[in-house]
């Protein structure tokens, strides 16, 4: 986003403005009212974006100009790593549920839970989780 500078003209600003616009446009080649629509939309989806998900496609992230394109690759991106927290997620079982000839599986006898060990990576600067499904059990950290 391009900013007003103090001491510089609302003129000088709209001129600013309109040249770097046109600069942008004709960068990506949008000569038609559909290409410069579409760019300015996937423009303002981009900005929605987290950073991760811009960090994973940073390769092609400047050439992703097409709205319908951007979506896509972002909605397959979403399931991708959907299914893989599911797949990835830690799940707490109380002792009920516990199975019992499982390695993965250990029970904490003082805290009175049961822990499926499938974690592939904790970050430590991690402040929040999210849960993936409904699971009975005690959380034990």
């Amino acid at each position: 986003m391009h900013n007003k500078n103090l001491g510089r003209t609302w003129k000088n600003f709209a001129y600013e403005l309109r040249s770097f616009f046109t600069e942008w446009v004709n960068g990506v080649k949008a000569n038609s009212f559909e290409k410069v629509r579409d760019l300015i939309i996937a423009d303002q989806i981009k900005h929605k974006v987290p950073q991760e998900v811009k960090d994973h496609f940073i390769d092609d992230w400047s050439k992703l100009n097409s709205p319908y394109d951007l979506v896509e690759k972002l909605d397959d991106y979403d399931t991708l790593m959907s299914t893989s927290e599911v797949n990835n997620c830690v799940r707490y079982y109380n002792k009920q549920n516990s199975f019992k000839d499982d390695p993965t599986v250990t029970t904490n006898k003082k805290k009175n839970c049961t822990v499926l060990h499938i974690i592939r990576e904790v970050s430590q600067n991690a402040s929040t989780a999210r849960i993936l499904g409904t699971f009975q059990g005690t959380v034990c950290c």
